[in-house]
């Protein structure tokens, strides 16, 4: 890893705020994403399992960390695919996602831990995958769990994040994000800012900027955008926005009038439903067995 100046992310105020919202938000809601298919054709957790279940440079079958594991929908995948139980292991903050997950998963077998992904509760070298579903923007500070994650990452070992992506003009997703901040913004000026978490965590080149600076972490091959290809009518579509974390921010006066923005994207299509893209980026970055010695 390499010592150099950082470029700024959220303030210890700024990065709290984040955590209690993204806190209470999880308290009483799932946030999980729809398993829709997306352009690189999977939906987005299996593009997740598909790297996570790679055999270890051993041939073993990998231990696996679901970093922000939400109810544990991931790690259900995992054992669907064939993982061995005892391998599987998430960690969330949230007491109440940690209950969901165990509701779902019922194995004792799997390793479930309420946590923060800037103190991990594993031995240093312990985990071959660490996955990570659209939670490492609020992950703060994120140079602390950037290093955390170096820290109990075997050599050769590999983490795989999707993040936000560049939503492309006058789609759906694209214009309902316009309406959905403009309207947090006038109700709530002082946490738009804190909802949205570190930026740099959806920058390609900030990221890897970051983990060059904290960690033995370098990209491997390149960053791969996608669209997740929800298919809705417009109730469906409300119903969707109405679980994720800004939408929480408004009052019900706020809600109503984003919900008639919404009505009205949805005007052209009548009462057929609308393929909404959902842009994400994938990347995954692989430890270095013997990393560079520190300028």
């Amino acid at each position: 890893m390499t010592a150099r100046a950082d470029t700024a992310g959220p303030d210890t105020n700024s990065a709290a705020t984040t955590r209690e919202l993204v806190y209470r938000f999880h308290q009483t809601l799932d946030g999980s994403f729809p398993e829709a298919p997306s352009t690189l054709g999977p939906n987005s957790y299996i593009l997740l399992c598909s790297i996570a279940r790679q055999p270890t440079n051993a041939g073993q079958p990998p231990v696996i960390l679901d970093l922000g594991c939400g109810s544990g929908r991931l790690l259900q995948m995992l054992v669907e695919l064939g993982l061995p139980q005892e391998n599987l292991h998430g960690v969330d903050f949230v007491p109440e996602q940690i209950a969901r997950a165990r509701q779902r998963l019922g194995s004792a077998a799997i390793k479930l831990a309420c946590a923060q992904s800037q103190d991990l509760p594993f031995g240093s070298g312990s985990i071959d995958r660490i996955v990570i579903h659209m939670g490492l923007a609020t992950m703060l500070p994120l140079e602390r769990t950037l290093s955390e994650i170096n820290r109990v990452l075997t050599p050769g070992g590999k983490l795989a994040v999707i993040v936000d992506g560049q939503a492309r003009p006058d789609t759906i997703d694209q214009m309902y994000a316009k309406i959905i901040y403009q309207a947090v913004s006038e109700e709530q000026p002082d946490l738009i800012l804190h909802a949205t978490g570190d930026k740099r965590a959806c920058d390609p080149v900030a990221l890897c900027d970051l983990a060059d600076r904290h960690t033995d972490l370098v990209l491997e091959g390149e960053v791969k955008p996608f669209e997740l290809l929800l298919r809705m009518a417009c109730w469906e579509y409300l119903s969707f926005l109405e679980g994720e974390y800004l939408w929480e921010l408004l009052s019900n006066s706020g809600r109503d009038r984003v919900r008639t923005a919404v009505l009205k994207l949805f005007e052209a299509h009548k009462n057929e439903p609308a393929t909404i893209p959902l842009a994400m980026q994938l990347m995954v970055f692989e430890k270095r067995a013997n990393p560079p010695a520190a300028e």
